[in-house]
């Protein structure tokens, strides 16, 4: 990877729910992840595939990111938790649009990694049906609104 300069993204699973009832565990922190690309001996080429959801649910806060090489960002993702859980029941596979129901710290999350400098993908992840059955040219349409929103408030 180091010789042709290939960048890795690994993703922690934040939520306990998703960990409950498997066999093994798996990295769910982000120190989990760091541990990783130090012990592959990857540091400039592992990172973090940040999703806000694993961030959250994890355990997480604004001051990790703050704490966080900025050569460790590689992509985002961005949504949405539901109401109604914890990070200890938060469901893994069912997310909304970024603002939609304010149960995720997304301000904060983008307005530190705007503050770390990041500059690289950032996506937008729903996990809902309402998007999925949508007609394709509305869900791009939708997703979009909700990007731009994202990305606006970062620069605030």
């Amino acid at each position: 990877m180091k010789k042709y300069d290939i960048k890795i993204g690994f993703e922690f699973i934040g939520p306990t729910e998703t960990r409950r009832n498997t066999k093994y565990d798996f990295i769910h922190t982000m120190d989990g992840t760091r541990a990783l690309i130090a012990a592959s001996d990857l540091y400039g080429y592992g990172g973090f595939k940040f999703d806000v959801h694993h961030w959250q649910n994890s355990g997480a806060g604004v001051l990790d990111i703050h704490h966080l090489d900025p050569e460790y960002l590689l992509y985002i993702e961005l949504n949405d938790g539901l109401k109604g859980y914890d990070i200890f029941t938060m469901p893994e596979f069912e997310r909304e649009l970024p603002f939609e129901t304010g149960v995720t710290d997304i301000k904060g999350f983008l307005r530190a990694l705007h503050k770390k400098g990041y500059q690289g993908p950032v996506a937008v992840e729903p996990w809902n049906n309402e998007i999925k059955n949508m007609p394709l040219d509305k869900a791009v349409q939708v997703v979009k609104h909700s990007l731009d929103r994202c990305l606006r408030l970062a620069e605030e």
